[in-house]
């Protein structure tokens, strides 16, 4: 697989599977048990804005062996879209429980993800843009951190949040129906056993 298909994988699958690629989302599923019984407890995706750019994720063609891939910033896109998609159903298995499961945009965040492979002219733009109008990480983490410990949303699941507020998801990240098939796939792509399943 070359690197354009795994960059979908990337920002989606390395959420579903802990510290690498494909192992953040992973281990959140097989650690459900463990927030289970640990309850009250959360789990927080990181996801984008710009998941409203994802508008035409085909679950069916994730690593883009039917279509062609498009450019990374719309890959992007859908893999964030992605991100609050899982969020969501992952927040409506786990509604009887006492573990909710939210996503966070933390704004445009000075790091060097956003341009990597990009020509040198883009880079520099991006570069300099970002250091304008972006945040630290310090800034970047706030939401992340707000959904993590604040006793405001002990009860909330299934948001998105910007700035420390839930705030409207793109018509695409409401979509039940492809939430629901978007876990499926996903569960196909990393292998989940059925004893690894605890929801």
């Amino acid at each position: 697989m070359n690197g354009e298909k795994l960059y979908f994988q990337m920002w989606h699958i390395l959420k579903y599977m802990g510290t690498d690629q494909w192992q953040i989302k992973y281990n959140t599923l097989i650690s459900l048990g463990l927030l289970k019984t640990s309850a009250p407890s959360r789990v927080v995706n990181v996801s984008s804005g710009a998941h409203h750019m994802g508008s035409l994720l085909n679950v069916d063609d994730l690593n883009y062996e039917k279509n062609p891939f498009p450019n990374s910033f719309v890959v992007y896109g859908r893999s964030k879209l992605a991100n609050i998609l899982f969020t969501k159903e992952l927040s409506e298995k786990l509604r009887r429980t006492d573990v909710t499961a939210n996503s966070v945009h933390p704004g445009v965040v000075y790091t060097e993800f956003l341009w990597k492979g990009e020509t040198k002219l883009i880079e520099a733009i991006l570069d300099l843009l970002v250091r304008l109008m972006g945040k630290d990480e310090k800034l970047g983490a706030q939401t992340s951190i707000y959904l993590a410990v604040s006793e405001e949303v002990n009860n909330v699941t299934g948001k998105y949040y910007v700035d420390c507020k839930d705030t409207k998801v793109s018509a695409a990240a409401k979509d039940a129906g492809l939430a629901k098939k978007l876990w499926e796939a996903s569960e196909q792509l990393v292998k989940l056993r059925p004893e690894e399943r605890h929801y």
